[in-house]
């Protein structure tokens, strides 16, 4: 490359120099004679790492189902959870602040805001034997139905009613016990009296039989 000489830098200089003189600004001119500067943006895109809230869903936990528990009795003496051993129900339980709640195995944990229960949970109110401990948790059962479908409560009841009902029979055992052994010193004492008037060692003897029949 041929070198620059000093005449040429100094022009270039110059020309440089009355580019920049013409594009300064004049801002004492008038607002016609300005120039209008157009600026281009661009357009609104997300941020990275930043959420558009119109991409936000609001979720809740899923609440469940909860049992209505008959006017009385408490969570824990009224449902029969001994068929979850027997049967391995398809659903968990839970009792919180007496109230008890029940949760399909399936659950899927988060459900949005405007909805009731999840759809596993939704499907647990259409199961036969749910509604089946849900009808004998309000109207009782049977007394000779299989253990398992008693809750506890039901059991304590009738462990009382058996109880009471062992009682009394010891009681009526105790006074037919009492009145067999009355009966038996009488019928002793009758053969003592036949003995001794078949004797004929026993003087006035008409006179105590009308004493003994009368």
């Amino acid at each position: 490359m041929p070198p620059i000489s000093p005449l040429s830098a100094q022009l270039g200089s110059l020309n440089n120099s009355q580019e920049i003189a013409n594009n300064v600004i004049d801002l004492t001119a008038d607002s016609d004679e300005r120039p209008t500067y157009v600026i281009n943006t661009l357009p609104n895109k997300p941020v990275s790492g930043v959420l558009n809230s119109t991409n936000i869903t609001h979720t809740k936990c899923c609440p469940g189902i909860k049992v209505d528990i008959p006017l009385g009795k408490s969570a824990h003496s009224s449902y029969p959870y001994a068929l979850h051993e027997q049967y391995g129900d398809p659903w968990n339980y839970l009792v919180t602040d007496r109230q008890l709640v029940l949760y399909s195995r399936q659950c899927m944990q988060n459900v949005l805001v405007e909805q009731a229960q999840c759809l596993p949970c939704q499907q647990l109110t259409k199961n036969s034997r749910l509604e089946g401990i849900m009808s004998r948790m309000e109207g009782g059962v049977h007394e000779y139905s299989n253990l398992v479908y008693h809750s506890i409560g039901g059991l304590i009841e009738i462990i009382r009613r058996k109880v009471g009902e062992v009682r009394t029979l010891k009681l009526r055992i105790l006074n037919d016990a009492r009145k067999l052994a009355n009966k038996a010193k009488v019928i002793d004492e009758f053969k003592q009296w036949v003995m001794a008037v078949g004797s004929g060692r026993v003087e006035h003897v008409d006179r105590l039989v009308r004493v003994n029949l009368a």
